[in-house]
């Protein structure tokens, strides 16, 4: 699998319909680190029904600075990508944001680089993390 404990484990329980696996061994819900930017970004695609071959609307970087800002992106992100789709007559946007990993000085929290995905303007709160 595209999976690892981040303790070492060895006994798991997967549901192949959540991000999250339980460790048994360590008795800890896990967070899924895929091993490739692709995969973790091809995952939150798949989650949220968008076709894996379909490129996004536009992308936004942080040398395009009057996006960047009208977006409410700052130095931890690295890219947003825009996908945009007609339903009905009715325009939908789905938002994929890359995000640098993030190290706080009390261990608690850090992440790895990452995916968060969503619909604006809510927050982005779906994660898919993966390795350097």
């Amino acid at each position: 699998m595209c999976c690892w404990c981040i303790w070492g484990g060895r006994s798991y329980f997967y549901n192949k319909n959540t991000r999250y696996r339980y460790c048994f061994q360590h008795q800890a819900l896990l967070k899924i680190i895929y091993e490739s930017r692709r995969a973790a970004l091809r995952a939150a695609k798949r989650d949220n029904n968008i076709p894996v071959a379909t490129p996004p609307k536009e992308v936004v970087t942080p040398n395009t600075p009057e996006r960047w800002k009208d977006e409410g992106l700052d130095y931890r992100n690295r890219r947003l990508y825009i996908f945009e789709f007609l339903l009905n007559l009715l325009t939908f946007r789905f938002h994929i944001r890359e995000d640098k990993e993030a190290i706080y000085p009390d261990d608690k929290g850090n992440q790895p680089a990452h995916f968060n995905a969503g619909e604006p303007p809510e927050k982005l709160k779906k994660h898919y993390y993966f390795k350097k």
